[in-house]
């Protein structure tokens, strides 16, 4: 008689959902980089993740998504928009659960320049 052999069932994964929240905003006004979004996107583990949609968003209307990890010489969690004088915008990534930030555009003086102020955004990944 050939025993009957009964198979083990499959392990049910429940699908994973990144968790993020913003960890850092922070705003500068520097005539190199003025207006620039620099976002990092960081892993559980504190590291940069690599290939992280963001999403930009100004009135409703302009919206503009892009990547970590695509500017050679930054490192992998890196990404960065130019925003336009006078608009307000909204940095998101998938999965964010704290509220997002407004990031004004506004006038700043830099060495005596007239030039757009910038933002430094973190998200984290939560475990």
């Amino acid at each position: 008689a050939t025993p009957s052999v009964t198979p083990e069932p499959l392990p049910t994964n429940p699908p994973t959902t990144d968790r993020f929240i913003i960890a850092r905003v922070e705003s500068f006004c520097d005539a190199t980089r003025s207006g620039i979004v620099e976002v990092r996107v960081f892993d559980a583990r504190g590291e940069g993740g690599r290939g992280v949609p963001v999403l930009v968003t100004s009135g409703g209307s302009v919206r503009d998504q892009f990547f970590t990890g695509l500017k050679p010489g930054r490192e992998p969690g890196y990404a960065d928009f130019q925003m336009e004088p006078g608009r307000a915008y909204q940095v998101s990534v998938p999965g964010l659960v704290s509220d997002p930030r407004s990031l004004q555009a506004e006038p700043c003086q830099s060495g005596g320049e007239s030039v757009t102020t910038s933002y430094r955004i973190n998200f984290q990944q939560q475990p």
